[in-house]
């Protein structure tokens, strides 16, 4: 029962992380939604991850594939994810603001 508890608060967490790097109109979207942040992640990649597009949308992809990984550093991944973020503003993408 512990171990669900700590999973179910991990997951929380992923989630939130997941809701605050989307734009407000997706947020607004998947904010009022009840899912696992596994089942989010699942649902923004298949609505939104496209192959061979320009380098811009190149972005967008990585972003949306990224994932946590046991074995490295949180420091290190994190650092990843925000050169991807990094990478979206450089090539003036966002995340599409309508589904």
């Amino acid at each position: 029962a512990k171990m669900i508890v700590e999973w179910n608060q991990r997951d929380r967490i992923c989630y939130s992380c997941i809701l605050l790097a989307l734009s407000n109109v997706l947020f607004d979207v998947y904010s009022s939604s009840i899912m696992t942040s596994r089942r989010l992640w699942e649902e923004l990649d298949k609505k939104y991850n496209t192959e061979d597009l320009g380098l811009g949308k190149y972005s967008v992809v990585k972003f949306l594939k990224f994932l946590m990984v046991e074995g490295k550093s949180v420091t290190e991944q994190t650092h990843a994810f925000l050169l991807l973020l990094h990478g979206l503003v450089e090539a003036d993408m966002k995340l599409p603001e309508k589904l």
